[in-house]
């Protein structure tokens, strides 16, 4: 199956996001793939976690800047975040580790986020069946 995504996702490396939403609610964010006049659709659910990479970590982060994919997917996970809470007595505790899975290339900046299948054009894929 990874395979499948990735070959999938190789299709639309000359497309770039046109269009972005997140609807937080509903654990969802859809995407706009277009190239000249084609157009793709694209539904990442079941989205637990994102975040936006900053200028500085997305230049140390992409080992090949000049070929940007507008998807690219990680299999095992791209890198590994875990969220520290810390009371008033100065106890922290990790109470949330994310592995985003794939990486949005946008105009300005990059996101990962972590999904659990991804709808192209209406035709739905699972990721989680792939996850270690």
């Amino acid at each position: 199956m990874p395979d499948k995504i990735h070959n999938l996702l190789d299709q639309f490396s000359e497309h770039t996001i046109d269009d972005f939403s997140i609807c937080t609610e509903d654990k969802q964010i859809r995407l706009t793939l277009t190239h000249n006049t084609s157009e793709v659709h694209v539904l990442f659910e079941d989205v637990e976690t994102y975040l936006f990479l900053d200028e500085e970590l997305q230049t140390v982060s992409i080992s090949n800047p000049q070929h940007i994919k507008p998807i690219s997917y990680y299999k095992n996970g791209y890198g590994e975040f875990v969220t520290v809470e810390t009371n008033l007595h100065g106890d922290s505790r990790e109470s949330r580790v994310a592995l985003p899975n794939f990486l949005l290339s946008l105009l300005d900046a990059s996101m990962m986020l972590e999904a659990e299948s991804i709808e192209v054009d209406g035709v739905k894929y699972s990721i989680k069946d792939t996850r270690h």
